[in-house]
């Protein structure tokens, strides 16, 4: 393994050890959704939601796509195949 790739799956390891990370991914596999409906699902303010959106997107496990006058965000199905892939194979 290349050292950037394994800064990169620290990375990720880290930004995944927050509760409400995992429960907005967690949520985004069953579609796109906006900032506004993840906030209320996980009961909690749009800052805080935007923020949490914003790290998953640094690493690459969340997009972001304008659809009028909101954002959708949505699960990056490939970066999450490729990391359940590694933490398989790290057991």
């Amino acid at each position: 393994m290349k050292e950037e790739d394994a800064r990169n799956i620290a990375e990720t390891c880290s930004i995944l050890s927050e509760e409400r990370r995992i429960m907005i991914l967690s949520i985004l596999t069953k579609g796109p959704r906006s900032v506004g409906e993840l906030c209320r699902r996980l009961d909690m303010p749009q800052s805080v939601g935007s923020y949490h959106l914003g790290l998953l997107r640094q690493t690459g496990l969340a997009n972001q796509k304008r659809d009028g006058r909101r954002m959708l965000y949505s699960l990056n199905k490939k970066a999450f195949s490729d990391l359940n892939k590694f933490l398989r194979t790290v057991k």
